[in-house]
């Protein structure tokens, strides 16, 4: 098997990532953020160095929070509501779905 197929066998294998909250009794399930994901929130949210870090975090958390039958958690509706969560709640969801992308990109926002 060569290095590509050996890549999309693991890609086709992946499976959600569980992500206990355990302040609302709940489970979210988001998928692997691959790199292409990370560059989208760069997109997305291209102002991150001029808007608060945890504004652009609930915005990730919006766009990628399933529930268990593979619906959105989340609409724009409700970020005025995970926006008034303690940030230990939405620190715990980031860190859960991506351990060290999010250093990577609040120091690339940083830097620009």
């Amino acid at each position: 098997m060569s290095l590509i197929e050996k890549i999309q066998s693991a890609q086709s294998r992946d499976t959600r990532l569980e992500v206990n909250i355990p302040r609302w009794g709940e489970t979210l399930y988001f998928k692997r953020i691959s790199s292409r994901d990370v560059d989208n929130c760069k997109r997305k949210y291209p102002d991150m160095k001029d808007v608060p870090l945890l504004q652009s975090l609930v915005g990730i958390v919006v766009d990628f929070a399933e529930l268990e039958d593979g619906t959105k958690a989340f609409t724009l509706e409700h970020k005025p509501l995970l926006m008034s969560e303690p940030v230990e709640v939405i620190n715990h969801i980031i860190s859960s779905i991506m351990p060290s992308g999010m250093d990577a990109i609040a120091e690339e926002a940083e830097k620009n």
